[in-house]
């Protein structure tokens, strides 16, 4: 999902912003192979960190994963403990020297401290955040945040990096102005994108720890749902669902805003609306493990759409232009 989302909102609708927002001639359009190696790395590096926390969660989580989901269980079944290690070793290792050569390339240390912070961020979630009340389920949130604003960063730097001469020629100087006011769409649609992703995210891991209370509970973690209970756990999650939805109501008919737009209004309503208001139904009838899991389900259904939404956020910045 991660790769897709980066992926998407990579070339679905930065590179869109870039070719038709500033215009610029094909002579310097060559360098646009920099957008290339810069995403690659990007990808790899959020790839190998990502399945590095897959794999240092299932490496801690092996008592609570034995009584929640017994058949799905590796660290300890088909891999051992020092094999789960060196795996997580060499993906982190992996991810990070990649991401530390790309903020080297984009001579840009908040893109370093980001993939840097995000794998601290993963490390503490899995060995100790994840069983405090919220923290780990924030933490979660941050740094898919972080990971989508990442995209956007990069994009950035490299437009930076590739047009520096712009600041010191004044023959560029309205080139310069079309950069700067796309620069500052990038970091909104980075912004808000993934603002939904981590909300999205946040839904879904208070679900998923009531679907797993009961192996949470027998290693004495304080998730939402065992500190306030299932119902409070509901209430919550139901709180959160009208935010996103209202959140959402208001990115879609005021910010969002082009001047021929035939697709925002039925991405909101089909892509997130009706299946946050069925989920919201659906959540207050369940109770049973299965059950969450079924929702858990919708909610990653929610997720992907929502994902692909940069698609035709870049189809109409595009038709937008002409």
């Amino acid at each position: 999902m991660l790769a897709l989302m980066v992926s998407v909102i990579y070339w679905g609708l930065f590179y869109v912003m870039l070719h038709w927002g500033i215009k610029i001639s094909d002579s310097i359009l060559l360098t646009q192979m920099h957008l290339v190696r810069n995403y690659v790395l990007l990808l790899l590096t959020e790839v190998c960190i990502a399945a590095g926390g897959y794999v240092v969660n299932d490496y801690f989580d092996t008592r609570i994963d034995e009584i929640n989901r017994p058949t799905k269980v590796i660290v300890g079944h088909t891999k051992t403990r020092e094999q789960a290690a060196r795996y997580f070793q060499l993906l982190w290792g992996t991810g990070i020297g990649l991401g530390i050569l790309l903020s080297c390339l984009l001579h840009s240390l908040t893109t370093g401290l980001i993939i840097v912070g995000v794998a601290g961020f993963l490390w503490f979630y899995s060995s100790s955040y994840k069983r405090q009340f919220l923290v780990g389920n924030l933490v979660v949130a941050l740094c898919v945040f972080l990971s989508v604003f990442l995209a956007g960063q990069v994009v950035v730097d490299s437009l930076r990096v590739q047009f520096a001469e712009f600041s010191t020629d004044g023959s560029y100087e309205e080139i310069a102005t079309l950069i700067n006011a796309v620069v500052a769409q990038i970091f909104g649609f980075a912004a808000g994108i993934g603002l939904f992703a981590a909300l999205l995210t946040l839904l879904r891991e208070i679900t998923k720890d009531l679907q797993d209370r009961k192996g949470d509970a027998e290693m004495e973690c304080r998730t939402l749902p065992i500190v306030w209970g299932e119902k409070g756990a509901k209430w919550v999650l139901t709180g959160l669902s009208a935010v996103i939805m209202l959140l959402g109501f208001y990115m879609a008919w005021f910010v969002a805003c082009f001047p021929v737009d035939n697709l925002t209004h039925t991405l909101y309503i089909f892509g997130l609306l009706l299946p946050l208001t069925a989920y919201t139904a659906l959540l207050w009838r369940s109770h049973k493990i299965k059950e969450f899991a079924q929702l858990s389900a919708l909610l990653k259904y929610t997720m992907l759409v929502n994902a692909l939404y940069p698609l035709a956020a870049g189809y109409l910045y595009y038709l937008n232009m002409h």
